[in-house]
């Protein structure tokens, strides 16, 4: 899928043409799967780890199963996976990896409550200034340091760890398409990294979604890809699993969904659920356990795509990205341009994906409201300690804005702040 930067006006070429003597161009980005599911992307491209949504239809209610599978899950520890060669003949789904980045320490300790992902690593920023600082930096020593990539960062609930989920390729060359992610920890006080989960076969991917409120235990999504004799992708299996880190249990919560978050009092699991046949995504609210399963948003409401989404610190609303959607919401201007942009009429569009905005909805269902009209390239929102704000990543865009959800006013705190997530402290 090629995304394509259109030029509104040809008379507009013609200016650009006689000002620089160069013509009229149309600039191509490279698009990354965002299906749900491990796609293999080109070689020129650098892979993104799996985003749990999907282009869809119209919402429907999915029945869930109610039972847990408990499975007793490899201690964490900061070693390498186990290395060995494997046998002629074997099965995709047996090789394992010979060589595995183990989770990096943090630059110091971790001083400011924002933090989102820029390039492969994070960084870190106060509400109230543009001084970014590194938190973790891109990794260093590596063949191919573009591919392993730091993202997705979660705070636990008490401030002493961040939880992120480190991403990085399998090294059968048959596979290096494959990203495979487990979770790294830094203490904040120290910033000291260790690993707190990882995938239970040498192909399963861990991403880390939330912590418990006790902060006992992460919930995260698994993804484990089918392949056949050949090393072909085939298809992806997801779920929703509760990672025990005192007792090293994995339960699976949740069949065929991703994104899990528990709400702040611990009563209520948000999550994504995939329909295994069309891909259609809904967002769903269950028990702690995922039990009673409900449909949050009506069916009658024509998202393409949902992504990350993430409880108030009251437990009343929830913010998420998505794509499509009620055309009626809250029509901002655009986010600032280059001048060459803002002549030319480019408009803002998906690097990654179809273009997205920022949405709000109550924990019943009730008030869904758009918060931004843009058209963002993969955008993610965290809530601020007291919910009055959000801060949220832009994509292609660049930069970390912050908005006032009483009149929706923003301002940008941060010109880096692309992919890979954003998490705000509540202390």
């Amino acid at each position: 899928m090629i995304i394509s930067r259109a030029w509104h006006w040809s008379t507009k070429c013609i200016v650009i043409m006689l000002f620089f003597l160069t013509g009229c161009g149309i600039e191509t980005l490279p698009v990354a799967s965002q299906n749900g599911v491990v796609a293999q992307p080109p070689a020129t491209t650098r892979p993104r780890p799996p985003i749990a949504s999907n282009v869809s239809a119209a919402l429907q209610p999915v029945p869930l199963p109610t039972a847990l599978t408990v499975v007793q899950a490899t201690p964490t520890q900061d070693v390498p996976v186990p290395v060995g060669p494997a046998s002629q003949g074997a099965r995709a789904s047996t090789l394992v990896p010979t060589k595995q980045v183990s989770c990096p320490d943090a630059t110091g300790p971790i001083t400011a409550p924002i933090v989102f992902g820029e390039g492969q690593g994070l960084m870190m920023v106060q509400p109230t200034d543009q001084h970014v600082v590194p938190v973790v930096k891109e990794p260093e020593n590596v063949t191919e340091p573009e591919n392993v990539w730091a993202h997705d960062p979660v705070w636990s609930p008490d401030g002493t760890t961040l939880a992120f989920t480190l991403s990085q390729p399998t090294v059968d060359p048959d596979l290096a398409w494959l990203q495979v992610g487990m979770v790294c920890g830094l203490d904040r006080a120290t910033g000291k990294g260790r690993v707190l989960e990882r995938g239970t076969t040498p192909l399963e991917s861990v991403e880390v979604g939330a912590w418990e409120p006790s902060g006992h235990a992460l919930l995260g999504t698994v993804h484990q890809p089918q392949l056949d004799a050949q090393k072909n992708y085939v298809s992806d299996n997801i779920a929703v699993i509760r990672y025990d880190l005192l007792t090293h249990q994995r339960q699976t919560l949740v069949a065929d969904a991703a994104s899990p978050v528990l709400s702040p009092d611990g009563k209520h699991l948000l999550c994504l659920h995939v329909d295994a046949t069309s891909y259609a995504v809904s967002l769903m609210v269950s028990g702690p356990d995922g039990h009673a399963p409900q449909t949050l948003l009506p069916n009658t409401v024509d998202f393409a795509s949902i992504v990350a989404p993430q409880w108030s610190p009251d437990a009343k609303s929830i913010v998420f990205t998505a794509s499509g959607g009620p055309t009626q919401g809250h029509s901002q201007t655009p986010l600032d341009r280059s001048w060459l942009d803002t002549l030319l009429g480019v408009s803002v569009v998906a690097a990654h994906g179809l273009p997205a905005d920022v949405w709000l909805i109550g924990a019943d269902g009730k008030g869904l409201r758009r918060l931004t009209n843009k058209g963002l390239d993969d955008p993610r929102a965290a809530w601020s300690p007291n919910g009055r704000q959000i801060a949220f990543t832009t994509g292609a865009a660049g930069g970390i804005w912050l908005m006032d959800l009483a009149n929706l006013q923003m301002r940008q705190i941060s010109e880096q702040g692309h992919y890979g997530g954003i998490a705000w402290l509540a202390h």
